[in-house]
């Protein structure tokens, strides 16, 4: 949608078509692109998702439509993404924002697209990679996202305490070397850049006035580099005192007291951290930069500010033993956190984790087509697939029914009519997710 908004800027006509939320099937989908007949057709490339993507990509032929791949996945393939399929046209590699946009004008124009830095394309049988775009330093210099492009009634999570909820993101690059992250080692990098705190409160007032937002959701890698830019923010939306809740992703061995508690008065109501494993062996190796006892401190400071706590551990990377998954998952009900999320170690094109998985000869079957985030895809040096799926089957009834996750959570649905539906949804969607074999 941001790519959406500068197009439009630019006096071309845009549609953002969210197949999901707006029920289209495949079937469908291609009647529509039948119809409009678009210039340019432009997706945000996943693995899981390729085999789709890729019969778009026939359709566009059909319809003399150009197609471009963006996102991590086509950045970190680059040239070889073309091996997919001989009906692509374009990839727009790192972030592509303006890199479209001078593909568009291109085109339009009918110029040499050898000028259009960003950019892998084909000329007659070969593929050319064009010099790197340089990252936008400033980016409070990008419109405000399209967001009327879409329904936003119907983007939401279970855990979300209101509703309607808009997605934003506020920086991008995170300066730490997590060997998993995509987004850092992809399209964003590892340096740090953020919106001012007025171009965050701007846009935050925009999704509210225009859209009768009642809870952002920020998807920064990591919301609180900048100590100083949070302090300002909350700032700015408690002097305003707005209507709204927001939660966002951080750290938490970033988490001291004065920086919880300057959230939560300006209506942070959940953070989620990426506490990845409860062993201080494994975080080391995965290059997380930090120990278990900075995100005890951490989660400690969260839990006493008020804020609801969204842990995420990962599972079954290679050095994983029974000893250490158990460590996870003990610390895991040690943090009773109101929301804990157990998945697979998913090696990603263009991670580190990925390079050390194929350089030995790790993976398990085909990795590209493969959604391993509920089983393994991965051999482990110290421990059996099946081991890992095992232990993993009933984790999340493990640590759903334990006697003190229920009482928190009795307590939690007391605070407020919000919570209360809140916890009220969270019991209903356990009922069914258990009834659908999930747990």
């Amino acid at each position: 949608m941001s790519t959406a908004s500068i197009l439009r800027k630019e006096g071309h006509n845009v549609r953002y078509i969210h197949c999901q939320t707006e029920n289209i099937s495949f079937k469908r989908l291609v009647k529509i692109l039948e119809r409009e007949s678009p210039d340019l057709i432009v997706i945000f490339s996943q693995h899981v998702t390729l085999p789709v993507e890729i019969k778009i990509a026939e359709v566009s032929k059909k319809i003399n439509s150009k197609i471009a791949f963006v996102g991590p996945f086509a950045t970190a393939l680059g040239k070889k993404f073309f091996g997919f399929s001989p009906f692509i046209d374009f990839v727009a590699f790192r972030e592509y924002e303006y890199v479209i946009r001078d593909l568009v004008n291109t085109l339009d124009r009918k110029k040499n697209l050898s000028s259009v830095k960003g950019l892998i394309y084909k000329k007659d049988k070969r593929i050319i990679k064009n010099r790197p775009r340089q990252l936008i330093q400033n980016l409070d210099e990008l419109p405000i996202p399209a967001y009327d492009l879409v329904d936003l009634t119907k983007f939401y999570e279970t855990v979300n305490l209101r509703r309607p909820v808009a997605n934003t993101i506020t920086s991008r690059g995170c300066p730490f070397q997590c060997i998993f992250c995509t987004f850092p080692n992809t399209i964003y990098s590892h340096q740090f850049r953020a919106q001012s705190p007025e171009r965050v409160f701007e846009e935050a007032k925009h999704l509210i006035d225009e859209f009768g937002i009642k809870e952002l959701r920020y998807d920064d890698d990591t919301f609180e580099i900048s100590a100083k830019r949070v302090f300002e923010i909350c700032k700015l939306f408690k002097e305003e005192d707005l209507d709204v809740t927001w939660s966002q992703q951080c750290r938490p061995h970033l988490m001291t007291k004065a920086i919880t508690k300057a959230m939560a008065d300006a209506g942070c109501v959940r953070i989620l951290f990426g506490t990845e494993s409860g062993s201080d062996y494994i975080l080391k190796l995965i290059k997380k930069g930090m120990t278990k006892k900075q995100m005890i401190t951490g989660l400690r400071n969260t839990k006493n500010a008020g804020i609801m706590r969204h842990n995420c551990f990962i599972f079954g990377f290679p050095w994983e033993t029974m000893k250490t998954i158990k460590e996870s998952f003990d610390f895991a009900c040690k943090s009773n956190s109101e929301f804990t999320q157990f998945t697979i170690a998913n090696p990603l094109p263009g991670t580190p984790f990925f390079d050390y998985v194929k350089k030995h000869d790790l993976f398990i079957g085909d990795y590209w087509n493969r959604d391993s985030f509920s089983s393994s895809g991965i051999k482990l040096k110290h421990m059996t697939k099946e081991q890992l799926d095992n232990f993993l089957k009933d984790v999340n009834k493990r640590y759903y029914t334990r006697p003190e996750y229920i009482s928190m959570m009795l307590k939690l649905s007391t605070r407020s009519t919000d919570h209360f539906k809140l916890v009220l949804r969270l019991f209903r969607a356990f009922l069914i997710r258990k009834k659908e074999g999930w747990i």
